[in-house]
C-alpha cells in the first residue's frame, strides 16, 4: 500500500568515515482538514565508520479522520553507529502504520527510540537483522495514552551471525480506555553462538478498563 500510493520520499546517505554530531531532523505535519492520506519512504545508508543521529517527528493539525503510512530501510555498514529517535504527537482520529527495516554489518551499532505520546490508532513494526560479528542493537519505546488511543509495538530481532547483542525495553502508561500492544520475537539462527540478547516490557494501567 505504502509503495504504491507513496507521495514523496528521502534519502539520506553519508560517506565513509564521516561523523555528523548534529541532529539530522525530520518534521511531518499531516494537515487532516486538506489532506486525509499521508504516505512516505525514507532510506538511510551509513557507510563504514560513520556516526549519526536522525529525529522523525510526527505532526497533525485539524481533527478530521486521517491515515499515515511510512517506510523506513536503513542500511548500516561496518563500525558503523546510528541514533534514530521516533516521536509521534497527532490526534485521536489519525491511523498511523509504521514498518522499520534494519540491516547491521558486522561490529555496527543501532539504537532506537520511539514515543508515542498523542495518536489514534498506531502500529509500529520493526524489523532488524544482525548479518554482521559485533553487531548490536537497542530497541526501545515509551506510550502514554488516554481516551481510546492505542498503540501496537510489534519487533523481530534476528541474529544471523554469533557473537552479536540486541535488547528491547518497552514502557506503557494507560488511563482511561487506552490499550498498548506489545509483541516481540527475537530469532537465534543456529550458528548464532555466544548471542546476548534480552527483552523487557512493563505498563502500568491507572484504570481497571485500560488494557
Amino acid at each position: 500500500f505504502n509503495t504504491s500510493f507513496a507521495q514523496d520520499g528521502l534519502l539520506i546517505y553519508i560517506p565513509r568515515r564521516v561523523a555528523i554530531e548534529e541532529t539530522i531532523q525530520l518534521v511531518t505535519l499531516l494537515q487532516s482538514n486538506i489532506e486525509l492520506m499521508s504516505n512516505r519512504r525514507i532510506l538511510v545508508v551509513l557507510e563504514e565508520g560513520d556516526k549519526a543521529n536522525l529525529l522523525i517527528c510526527d505532526h497533525s493539525s485539524g481533527n478530521k479522520h486521517s491515515l499515515s503510512t511510512q517506510v523506513i530501510e536503513i542500511f548500516i555498514k561496518e563500525n558503523a553507529s546510528l541514533n534514530l529517535f521516533e516521536l509521534e504527537e497527532t490526534n485521536s482520529n489519525n491511523s498511523r502504520i509504521s514498518q522499520l527495516y534494519v540491516k547491521q554489518h558486522s561490529n555496527s551499532t543501532f539504537n532506537n527510540c520511539n514515543i508515542t505520546l498523542i495518536n489514534g490508532l498506531t502500529r509500529n513494526s520493526t524489523q532488524v537483522t544482525l548479518a554482521g560479528e559485533g553487531a548490536e542493537t537497542n530497541l526501545t519505546g515509551l506510550a502514554i495514552c488516554d481516551k481510546e488511543q492505542h498503540t501496537d509495538n510489534y519487533t523481530i530481532v534476528d541474529h544471523k551471525v554469533g557473537h552479536c547483542k540486541s535488547s528491547e525495553l518497552y514502557k506503557y502508561v494507560l488511563d482511561e480506555h487506552s490499550t498498548g500492544v506489545f509483541t516481540g520475537k527475537m530469532l537465534i539462527r543456529q550458528d548464532a553462538q555466544q548471542t546476548v540478547s534480552q527483552q523487557t516490557n512493563r505498563n502500568l494501567c491507572l484504570t481497571k478498563c485500560a488494557h
